[in-house]
């Protein structure tokens, strides 16, 4: 028999490259599909909002009207997770929400649908706060985290009101003390710490966040809402970045003021605050502070004070908050140590990336 070898090296010369083939398309399939983990992994975000509806909620429905101003089809909700911790009003003006237990909520393709239901724990309690926090964290991994606070702001002191528990708040030690038992610090920091309160763009507050978040976005102010609030529409097409996250809700809020507020009449302020900056502004003040003698200088110091812009003011002879702007603070006792004073002025203005204010003062 005449054995055709030729024949037979090409057959097995294309056996070979077949085998090749395989192996190098088996090859991409799986780098393909690390990459694609990898960039959804990068890409992937989860946006927290902490949210005791009080009489915000019960009286003008602000709260649901914020969250409805979400649009599904805006946000990427196959890398973007919108988680809502509700509870805090004994009315809301949707059919999502039980008025008398708490619930986390998540954004889906047809809007906020209850995932978990709780019994009505005091939103002011830390236990409550770090439940929230470690729920979000443990459940919806991410590459990024963003946290918003919402209701009423008390300043210095904290915020959240709760009608089942009115005589309480989450104070800013109790917030200190969920954030230190929580997984965000170093090496895990929110991208973004949204205040959507009154009062809360404070140097105390600042401070408790700063080993916890890379941005902080709050008011010095007293802010607004109403029945037709779209302050969380900011959401909607969110950019990854912390600062141009910052920036779109300031913006939004400024726009929804601007169409309530037509005449102007009511202060405010909103500041992006870059809280990788805290730690200068904080050595820089103890050196301004210490070199000033403020037992002789008492009545020139207080003349300084009771000129300045008050925030907070409920009437004209009613003061509810001792907050004044500390950048106009420093300028006005530069006199006592200047050089000190233009290192927290210049640490100041390296904070505040981002403001926008009606007052001047702010």
């Amino acid at each position: 028999n005449n054995i055709n070898y030729s024949s037979h090296k090409k057959d097995g010369f294309k056996k070979v490259i077949l085998i090749i083939m395989f192996f190098v398309t088996l090859l991409l399939i799986i780098v393909s599909i690390v990459l694609g983990l990898t960039l959804s992994k990068v890409n992937s975000r989860t946006i927290m909002i902490y949210m005791a509806g009080s009489n915000l909620e019960s009286s003008s429905g602000i709260a649901t009207a914020d969250l409805e101003s979400i649009v599904p089809s805006e946000v990427d909700l196959e890398t973007t997770n919108v988680l809502v911790y509700t509870g805090g009003s004994k009315f809301w003006y949707n059919d999502y929400v039980d008025e008398d237990k708490n619930n986390i909520l998540k954004l889906t393709d047809n809007g906020f649908e209850k995932i978990e239901v709780y019994e009505n724990d005091n939103l002011g309690d830390s236990k409550t706060f770090l439940k929230f926090l470690n729920y979000g964290y443990e459940n919806y991994e991410a590459d990024r985290y963003d946290l918003i606070i919402y209701d009423h702001g008390l300043g210095a002191l904290g915020s959240i009101s709760d009608d089942y528990y009115p005589t309480d708040f989450l104070t800013v030690k109790e917030m200190s003390d969920a954030l230190d038992k929580s997984n965000f610090n170093d090496k895990n920091k929110f991208e973004t710490v949204i205040f959507r309160t009154c009062l809360n763009g404070t140097y105390e507050v600042a401070s408790v966040f700063k080993d916890h978040a890379n941005y902080m976005v709050a008011s010095e102010e007293v802010t607004l809402g109403r029945f037709d609030s779209n302050v969380f529409s900011f959401i909607n097409n969110l950019e990854l970045d912390g600062y141009a996250t910052g920036v779109k809700f300031v913006n939004g809020y400024q726009s929804f003021i601007d169409s309530i507020d037509i005449f102007g009449k009511t202060d405010s302020t909103y500041s992006v605050i870059d809280l990788n900056e805290i730690d200068d502004l904080e050595k820089d003040l103890d050196s301004f502070f210490s070199l000033i003698d403020v037992s002789s200088n008492y009545n020139e110091i207080s003349k300084v004070r009771a000129n300045m812009h008050q925030y907070a003011v409920a009437s004209a002879s009613s003061y509810d908050y001792d907050t004044v702007d500390l950048y106009s603070l420093v300028n006005e006792l530069k006199s006592y140590a200047p050089d000190e004073a233009d290192e927290v002025l210049k640490d100041l203005k390296n904070l505040v990336k981002y403001n926008w204010s009606t007052n001047d003062s702010s």
